[in-house]
């Protein structure tokens, strides 16, 4: 396709295509962030639904571009690079939106904001951490399946999804094992957070700032079964925002585009048509 060639012109491997060489026109065009240990072939099942709907996803190799960050691990400083440099991809390739998943939620945010006044309509955080956004917990977190170094690259791939994702589908964890040859396999998470705490802390507190005080449009996508966010501090983390929804994928756990992809796709979609609709200009 015609833009899948600009998009490899525009040099590096940074942004690619969630769904190379689909058939379908595509209308719009939205950046996505995976989170830690995931890539773009994760969502290639929610990719399928929004393609029917003229929605393209460009998936960001984070790791790649966080490489050529100067400012301090961990800082809000290497955040807020981080974002400028994820903008200037958006922005060069027309995307409205901005998905970020997990981790990859405070920088969608950001990035979103970034990208506002070039055409970026919306952020939407897809089951975010809450700690990552100045949300303090009660009560602690449920344990849940991690990648862990030595643990991917097994040779049974789908077994190895079906032990992360016990609620998905057998047909969605065989396309993310299918996809995922291209995107170099899953990627382990690390032992233990870089940067200082103190710089976490502080990163966190001004995300969570930030999230009250922009403007841009923000969804809240939790999963309903999700220990990571359960449905109370997630409808606080879209209270926080001067334009915040919050809405649930029934049945799903912390990564809600793989254990009901096809509903993902469907909130999503629902919103950012509602947030175009109240809000209408020249981006569709």
């Amino acid at each position: 396709m015609i833009w899948e060639a600009e998009l490899r012109a525009a040099g590096g491997t940074e942004l690619r295509p969630v769904l190379p060489g689909a058939s379908l026109p595509v209308l719009r065009r939205w950046l996505l962030l995976p989170g830690l240990g995931q890539t773009g072939a994760y969502w290639a099942p929610v990719a399928r639904w929004l393609a029917a709907d003229g929605i393209a996803l460009l998936a960001a190799d984070v790791p790649t571009l966080s490489t050529s960050c100067t400012a301090p691990r961990g800082s809000y400083d290497r955040l807020i690079e981080l974002a400028a440099r994820l903008a200037d991809a958006a922005a060069g390739h027309g995307a409205c939106a901005v998905v970020g998943h997990s981790a990859g939620a405070p920088v969608a945010l950001l990035t979103a904001a970034a990208t506002h006044s070039f055409g970026c309509r919306t952020a939407m955080l897809v089951d975010p951490v809450p700690e990552h956004l100045g949300l303090a917990r009660t009560t602690a977190r449920a344990g849940s399946p991690a990648l862990v170094p030595g643990e991917a690259g097994l040779a049974d791939p789908v077994s190895e999804l079906r032990r992360l994702y016990p609620l998905a589908a057998q047909p969605t964890l065989r396309g993310i094992a299918a996809a995922s040859g291209s995107w170099g396999g899953p990627r382990c998470l690390p032992a233990r957070p870089l940067g200082s705490p103190h710089l976490a802390t502080e990163r966190a507190r001004a995300v969570g700032e930030f999230l009250a005080a922009t403007t841009v449009p923000v969804l809240v996508l939790g999963g309903a079964l999700s220990a990571m966010l359960p449905g109370n501090l997630a409808r606080s983390l879209a209270d926080r925002a001067v334009h915040g929804t919050y809405r649930s994928v029934a049945g799903a756990g912390h990564s809600p585009h793989v254990d009901n992809p096809r509903e993902t796709a469907a909130e999503v979609t629902a919103w950012y048509d509602q947030v175009i609709a109240a809000r209408p200009g020249r981006v569709p």
